[in-house]
């Protein structure tokens, strides 16, 4: 499968413009991107708007929470919304109903844990084409986490 790589991440500090003006990104919001490391410190990076032999400047770049870091899987919901990793998803008239999404043996799965250890696996791609909705994040909605 052909996929665009992208990331997503909660921001970990708010983000003001160069010139101190104005607030860019507020701590605990979530930003997509590329992701680049800094030693142990995860930025979200957007596009290339200059580049020449000396130096590259980036649109933004935003140093995030490594924890809430999430990968697309290549996936959309039956709305169109894309899946990323950490993502949950509702199956309706299926049990279980919630699943979390994980790279699992190679493979973006929807996982179900009773107990914190896994009872059920499904892979992501048989989740959507049955119907499934992304209803929010384990970093965003934590409680709905099983």
């Amino acid at each position: 499968m052909n996929r665009p790589i992208k990331f997503r991440g909660i921001v970990a500090e708010n983000v003001d413009d160069e010139f101190g003006d104005d607030l860019l990104f507020r701590k605990g919001q979530m930003i997509y991107g590329q992701v680049v490391f800094d030693g142990k410190t995860p930025y979200i990076v957007g596009p290339i708007v200059e580049v020449n032999d000396e130096y590259i400047s980036l649109e933004y770049w935003c140093p995030v929470d490594r924890e809430t870091l999430g990968e697309f899987t290549g996936f959309h919901d039956k709305n169109g919304v894309e899946v990323y990793a950490g993502d949950q998803l509702e199956l309706l008239n299926c049990s279980p109903r919630f699943w979390t999404v994980e790279m699992d043996q190679g493979c973006w799965c929807g996982i179900w844990r009773s107990d914190g250890v896994i009872d059920a696996r499904c892979p992501v791609a048989e989740l959507v084409a049955d119907g499934a909705t992304v209803i929010g994040n384990i970093h965003e909605n934590p409680e709905n986490e099983q």
